[in-house]
């Protein structure tokens, strides 16, 4: 899929040099192995059904990457790494939620990104507008961006009480469409505590 196929080319322009990186529904190494590409220092990547499993080994031993990844043959709900992540990668459709709680509480410390998979239903407006379609269907992207970065700050606040946290939506990539009006989505959101320094933008 071309869309898929673009979203793998902007994970590999990251600035990941150096970051401890978790993806959370690894897969074959779909994103995760761009994110190594990308300079990423170290993967620790989710992926519960053994033959995927089998061959997201295969993958990061035929890039060179071995020794920069352990793969975890389990629920990403039972991740027991600590709080270690510079960069989560929650790739999963129709929506990675059961996993956002997993997401914050891997965060490192000094904050990090989280980049949020999810099909969005978007009706527009039959109502007249000077706005294009195009413009029109940005803005409820976007809308959907500031949206996830309230509900996981919500949880941060929750779950992570020892800093009071910042977050934001630094952009909202539109992969595909699945179906009329139906889009996936993925957010990037940079999360910090507010007193750390802020990271260059992904």
């Amino acid at each position: 899929c071309f869309g898929n196929t673009t979203e793998r080319a902007r994970h590999a322009r990251f600035d990941c040099a150096g970051q401890v990186v978790v993806d959370l529904y690894a897969g074959i190494g779909y994103f995760a192995l761009p994110l190594l590409a990308a300079g990423a220092a170290f993967l620790h990547a989710y992926e519960w059904a053994p033959q995927t499993a089998v061959a997201l080994r295969r993958n990061l031993a035929q890039n060179g990457f071995a020794d920069r990844a352990a793969v975890y043959e389990t629920d990403n709900r039972a991740a027991d790494i600590g709080p270690v992540a510079d960069r989560v990668s929650l790739g999963l459709t129709p929506t990675s939620r059961d996993a956002w709680p997993v997401a914050c509480r891997l965060l490192s410390p000094r904050g990090g990104f989280l980049h949020v998979h999810e099909n969005r239903k978007l009706v527009l407006d039959a109502e007249p507008t000077s706005a294009s379609k195009a413009d029109r269907y940005r803005a409820g992207f976007d809308a959907w961006g500031r949206d996830v970065a309230s509900e996981i700050l919500d949880l941060l606040a929750a779950l992570r009480p020892e800093a009071r946290w910042l977050v934001s939506c630094l952009g909202v990539s539109r992969v595909k469409s699945y179906a009329p009006h139906v889009f996936h989505l993925v957010a990037d959101l940079e999360c910090r505590p507010d007193d750390g320094d802020a990271s260059p933008p992904p």
